[in-house]
């Protein structure tokens, strides 16, 4: 099983690197933060921010995009803008659609840009008790047994968790958009740690059903495997049909 710091760490690090290949060869980087809010978690040098997010609240504590837009990313109107990396991160598990979401989003992708994904995992214990329960329990969760700060910014949207979430099916679907995944890792997220130390005992329930999943399926089922992290670029053979880039058309006619 993968170490949550760990993935974080080589995800940030490969993206580190393929932003700075991106502005040796091309000087700017542009970079797009789907459904980004008022913070970011990717660190990265980019020329251009732009983000979107369909909180105007969260779009006003952000101090660090150059361009906000206030949009639902199932029919934002990107026009012409081109970008050299898409951001997904901690996003596609608040889509209706997040594989019509995340081709939308790739067709204004450049020819030499790059997709980051972090995204919770909905076949894990966790993403299946997310997708089940109300959004009442959501906000009893974080209120009560994370013991979230009141006045810390965040905001428990609504939750679909659909399927099309699987690391699997974004791997797939990125494909159909001419993308190599270059990095793909699960990982149990360190939610876990943190309950264990803020409500002990809604800790060791979760524990012990994680192990009583993993004898009762002879450990098939990695139901810690709370996350992902997933990186892909643009495939070199890849050849950009109309359908695939209808901004970069309208861009250059």
């Amino acid at each position: 099983m993968s170490n949550g710091a760990e993935s974080m760490a080589r995800l940030l690090a490969m993206a580190t690197a393929e932003v700075e290949r991106i502005r040796h060869k091309h000087g700017a980087v542009r970079m797009l933060e789907a459904g980004g809010g008022a913070e970011t978690r990717v660190d990265i040098d980019a020329t251009h921010i732009t983000v979107i997010d369909v909180s105007a609240k969260q779009l006003a504590r952000n101090t660090y995009a150059h361009e906000k837009i206030e949009a639902d990313l199932h029919d934002v109107d990107l026009g012409a803008r081109v970008f050299d990396v898409i951001v997904f991160w901690d996003v596609l598990e608040h889509l209706r659609d997040p594989g019509a979401v995340v081709r939308r989003m790739a067709a204004s992708l450049s020819d030499h840009g790059l997709i980051v994904i972090a995204s919770p995992n909905p076949l894990s214990l966790s993403g299946l008790i997310v997708k089940f329960t109300p959004h009442a329990f959501h906000d009893f969760f974080h209120k009560h047994l994370m013991k979230t700060p009141q006045g810390s910014g965040y905001m428990p949207f609504r939750t679909y968790m659909r399927l099309d979430v699987r690391a699997e099916r974004m791997r797939a679907c990125l494909a159909q958009c001419g993308l190599q995944v270059a990095l793909m890792e699960k990982y149990q997220s360190t939610r876990a740690a943190r309950l264990r130390r803020r409500s002990p005992m809604a800790g060791a329930a979760h524990d012990a059903v994680i192990s009583a999943c993993k004898a009762l399926t002879f450990g098939r089922w990695g139901a810690e495997l709370s996350d992902y992290v997933l990186l892909a670029k643009r495939a070199p053979e890849a050849v950009r049909s109309e359908a695939v880039r209808p901004q970069a058309r309208a861009a250059s006619a």
